[in-house]
Protein backbone atom coordinates (compact mmCIF):
# COMPACT_ATOMS: atom_id res chain seq x y z
CA UNK A 1 0.00 0.00 0.00
CA UNK A 2 3.08 2.61 1.18
CA UNK A 3 5.85 1.10 -0.75
CA UNK A 4 6.80 1.41 -4.63
CA UNK A 5 9.07 -0.30 -7.09
CA UNK A 6 12.53 1.94 -8.82
CA UNK A 7 10.79 4.23 -10.89
CA UNK A 8 11.76 4.75 -14.33
CA UNK A 9 12.05 8.12 -14.61
CA UNK A 10 14.34 11.12 -13.36
CA UNK A 11 14.84 11.49 -9.99
CA UNK A 12 12.02 13.92 -9.00
CA UNK A 13 14.14 15.87 -6.76
CA UNK A 14 16.95 16.60 -9.16
CA UNK A 15 15.59 20.01 -9.59
CA UNK A 16 15.69 20.99 -6.07
CA UNK A 17 19.29 19.21 -5.57
CA UNK A 18 20.32 22.05 -8.40
CA UNK A 19 18.20 25.29 -7.21
CA UNK A 20 19.65 24.76 -3.47
CA UNK A 21 23.44 23.61 -5.11
CA UNK A 22 23.72 20.38 -3.20
CA UNK A 23 26.84 18.85 -3.29
CA UNK A 24 27.14 14.56 -4.02
CA UNK A 25 27.23 14.45 0.16
CA UNK A 26 24.21 16.36 0.17
CA UNK A 27 22.36 14.45 -1.84
CA UNK A 28 23.55 10.95 -0.84
CA UNK A 29 22.49 12.07 2.72
CA UNK A 30 19.00 14.05 1.97
CA UNK A 31 18.73 10.24 0.12
CA UNK A 32 19.06 8.31 2.64
CA UNK A 33 17.22 10.23 4.89
CA UNK A 34 13.70 9.68 2.45
CA UNK A 35 14.71 6.06 2.69
CA UNK A 36 15.07 6.00 5.69
CA UNK A 37 11.55 7.26 6.64
CA UNK A 38 10.23 5.37 4.19
CA UNK A 39 11.70 2.28 5.37
CA UNK A 40 10.35 2.88 9.03
CA UNK A 41 7.10 3.96 8.16
CA UNK A 42 6.36 0.34 5.77
CA UNK A 43 7.79 -1.49 8.62
CA UNK A 44 5.45 0.14 11.31
CA UNK A 45 2.48 -0.49 8.96
CA UNK A 46 3.11 -3.98 7.93
CA UNK A 47 3.59 -4.92 11.51
CA UNK A 48 -0.01 -4.11 12.22
CA UNK A 49 -1.28 -5.10 8.82
CA UNK A 50 0.06 -8.19 9.35
CA UNK A 51 -1.76 -9.09 12.65
CA UNK A 52 -5.19 -8.36 10.29
CA UNK A 53 -7.58 -11.38 9.05
CA UNK A 54 -8.37 -10.88 4.63
CA UNK A 55 -12.17 -9.62 5.82
CA UNK A 56 -10.38 -7.03 9.17
CA UNK A 57 -8.65 -5.75 6.02
CA UNK A 58 -12.01 -4.74 3.96
CA UNK A 59 -13.63 -3.69 7.16
CA UNK A 60 -11.08 -1.22 7.84
CA UNK A 61 -10.30 -0.11 4.43
CA UNK A 62 -14.11 0.38 3.68
CA UNK A 63 -14.87 1.88 7.20
CA UNK A 64 -11.59 4.48 5.65
CA UNK A 65 -13.63 5.23 2.73
CA UNK A 66 -17.02 6.22 4.79
CA UNK A 67 -15.47 8.44 7.10
CA UNK A 68 -13.97 10.58 4.09
CA UNK A 69 -17.67 10.24 2.24
CA UNK A 70 -19.22 11.35 5.07
CA UNK A 71 -17.03 14.06 6.34
CA UNK A 72 -17.55 17.22 4.29
CA UNK A 73 -13.67 18.81 5.78
CA UNK A 74 -12.16 15.82 3.71
CA UNK A 75 -13.93 16.88 0.47
CA UNK A 76 -11.65 17.82 -2.01
CA UNK A 77 -11.27 17.49 -5.84
CA UNK A 78 -7.77 15.52 -5.09
CA UNK A 79 -6.48 11.72 -4.64
CA UNK A 80 -8.04 9.96 -2.30
CA UNK A 81 -4.63 8.14 -1.69
CA UNK A 82 -3.50 10.43 1.03
CA UNK A 83 -6.54 10.09 2.90
CA UNK A 84 -7.49 6.88 2.96
CA UNK A 85 -4.08 6.27 4.49
CA UNK A 86 -4.07 8.72 7.08
CA UNK A 87 -7.45 6.97 8.26
CA UNK A 88 -5.77 3.63 8.02
CA UNK A 89 -3.24 5.16 10.25
CA UNK A 90 -5.72 6.00 12.82
CA UNK A 91 -7.67 2.83 12.22
CA UNK A 92 -4.87 0.83 12.66
CA UNK A 93 -3.52 2.70 15.78
CA UNK A 94 -0.29 3.75 14.20
CA UNK A 95 -1.19 7.24 14.11
CA UNK A 96 1.51 8.60 17.12
CA UNK A 97 4.27 6.15 15.50
CA UNK A 98 3.81 7.39 12.22
CA UNK A 99 4.12 10.95 13.37
CA UNK A 100 6.98 10.30 15.47
CA UNK A 101 8.68 8.73 12.52
CA UNK A 102 7.98 12.04 10.54
CA UNK A 103 8.84 14.25 13.42
CA UNK A 104 12.40 12.49 13.16
CA UNK A 105 12.08 13.09 9.99
CA UNK A 106 11.55 16.63 10.24
CA UNK A 107 14.43 17.64 12.18
CA UNK A 108 16.80 15.62 10.36
CA UNK A 109 15.98 17.47 6.75
CA UNK A 110 15.98 21.12 8.59
CA UNK A 111 19.28 20.17 9.94
CA UNK A 112 20.40 19.38 6.37
CA UNK A 113 18.93 21.70 4.73
CA UNK A 114 20.84 24.28 7.28
CA UNK A 115 18.11 27.42 6.96
CA UNK A 116 14.31 28.07 7.27
CA UNK A 117 13.94 29.72 3.71
CA UNK A 118 15.55 26.24 2.30
CA UNK A 119 13.07 24.01 4.61
CA UNK A 120 10.64 25.98 3.45
CA UNK A 121 11.33 25.37 -0.28
CA UNK A 122 11.38 21.52 -0.32
CA UNK A 123 8.06 21.80 1.47
CA UNK A 124 6.35 23.51 -1.41
CA UNK A 125 8.64 22.01 -3.78
CA UNK A 126 7.57 18.61 -2.27
CA UNK A 127 4.01 19.90 -2.41
CA UNK A 128 4.07 20.77 -6.22
CA UNK A 129 5.49 16.66 -6.69
CA UNK A 130 2.38 15.51 -9.02
CA UNK A 131 2.92 18.81 -11.44
CA UNK A 132 6.36 19.01 -11.57
CA UNK A 133 6.19 14.92 -12.84
CA UNK A 134 3.55 15.95 -15.12
CA UNK A 135 5.65 18.88 -17.29
CA UNK A 136 9.16 16.97 -16.68
CA UNK A 137 7.86 13.38 -17.76
CA UNK A 138 4.79 14.46 -19.96
CA UNK A 139 5.77 17.66 -21.44
CA UNK A 140 9.33 17.05 -21.78
CA UNK A 141 8.77 13.60 -23.61
CA UNK A 142 6.59 15.53 -26.07
CA UNK A 143 9.18 18.00 -26.79
CA UNK A 144 11.80 15.17 -27.44
CA UNK A 145 9.44 13.11 -29.51
CA UNK A 146 9.17 16.28 -31.73
CA UNK A 147 12.98 16.58 -32.21
CA UNK A 148 12.70 19.91 -30.24
CA UNK A 149 15.42 20.14 -26.71
CA UNK A 150 13.95 19.07 -23.90
CA UNK A 151 12.94 21.57 -20.90
CA UNK A 152 15.97 23.15 -19.11
CA UNK A 153 15.02 23.82 -15.61
CA UNK A 154 14.47 26.86 -15.33
CA UNK A 155 11.82 26.31 -17.96
CA UNK A 156 10.53 23.60 -16.03
CA UNK A 157 10.28 24.88 -12.61
CA UNK A 158 8.36 28.20 -14.89
CA UNK A 159 5.82 25.90 -16.40
CA UNK A 160 5.40 24.46 -13.62
CA UNK A 161 4.40 27.73 -11.46
CA UNK A 162 2.09 28.55 -13.94
CA UNK A 163 0.17 25.43 -14.04
CA UNK A 164 0.01 25.82 -10.13
CA UNK A 165 -0.92 29.24 -10.60
CA UNK A 166 -3.89 27.98 -12.54
CA UNK A 167 -4.82 25.02 -10.64
CA UNK A 168 -5.96 27.57 -8.03
CA UNK A 169 -8.17 29.38 -10.40
CA UNK A 170 -10.05 25.95 -11.16
CA UNK A 171 -13.72 26.16 -10.56
CA UNK A 172 -14.36 22.62 -11.78
CA UNK A 173 -11.72 20.65 -12.07
CA UNK A 174 -12.34 18.37 -14.91
CA UNK A 175 -13.37 21.19 -17.26
CA UNK A 176 -9.95 23.17 -17.63
CA UNK A 177 -9.84 23.47 -21.68
CA UNK A 178 -9.92 27.45 -20.60
CA UNK A 179 -7.16 27.17 -18.25
CA UNK A 180 -4.70 25.39 -20.76
CA UNK A 181 -5.11 27.96 -23.20
CA UNK A 182 -4.21 30.35 -20.24
CA UNK A 183 -0.90 28.11 -19.31
CA UNK A 184 -0.20 27.95 -23.02
CA UNK A 185 -0.86 32.30 -23.20
CA UNK A 186 1.47 32.44 -20.03
CA UNK A 187 4.42 29.74 -20.75
CA UNK A 188 4.78 31.87 -24.21
CA UNK A 189 7.16 33.77 -21.81
CA UNK A 190 9.48 31.49 -21.29
CA UNK A 191 9.68 28.86 -23.93
CA UNK A 192 9.91 29.34 -27.54
CA UNK A 193 7.54 29.64 -30.03
CA UNK A 194 8.06 25.96 -31.24
CA UNK A 195 7.70 24.70 -27.97
CA UNK A 196 4.51 25.95 -27.26
CA UNK A 197 3.28 25.56 -30.63
CA UNK A 198 4.07 21.38 -29.78
CA UNK A 199 2.32 21.17 -26.69
CA UNK A 200 -0.29 23.06 -27.83
CA UNK A 201 -0.90 20.44 -30.42
CA UNK A 202 -0.16 17.46 -28.65
CA UNK A 203 1.33 17.87 -24.61
CA UNK A 204 -1.72 20.00 -23.38
CA UNK A 205 -4.81 18.35 -25.02
CA UNK A 206 -7.33 16.40 -22.82
CA UNK A 207 -9.72 17.46 -20.56
CA UNK A 208 -8.54 16.58 -17.38
CA UNK A 209 -5.08 16.98 -17.74
CA UNK A 210 -4.88 20.15 -15.72
CA UNK A 211 -7.03 18.67 -13.24
CA UNK A 212 -6.69 18.18 -9.26
CA UNK A 213 -6.90 14.48 -9.06
CA UNK A 214 -4.33 14.19 -11.92
CA UNK A 215 -1.87 16.13 -9.85
CA UNK A 216 -2.84 15.04 -6.73
CA UNK A 217 -2.16 18.66 -5.62
CA UNK A 218 -4.12 20.33 -2.75
CA UNK A 219 -3.71 23.59 -2.48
Amino acid sequence: MRGSGPSPYPNPYNNLFIKLKFTAAQIDAFSKIISNNQKQEDAVYQAADSKLSDAKKKELIDKAFTQIENDPSLHNPGSVAPLLINKMDDLLGITPQMQAIKDNTDAQLRQLFSSDANYQYYQDYTKQAGVRFWVINRYGSTLQSAGLPDLSVDQQEALVGIVVQNLHALVDPITSQNHVQQVLDQASAILSPEQVDVLATRGLQGGASLSYARFNYTP
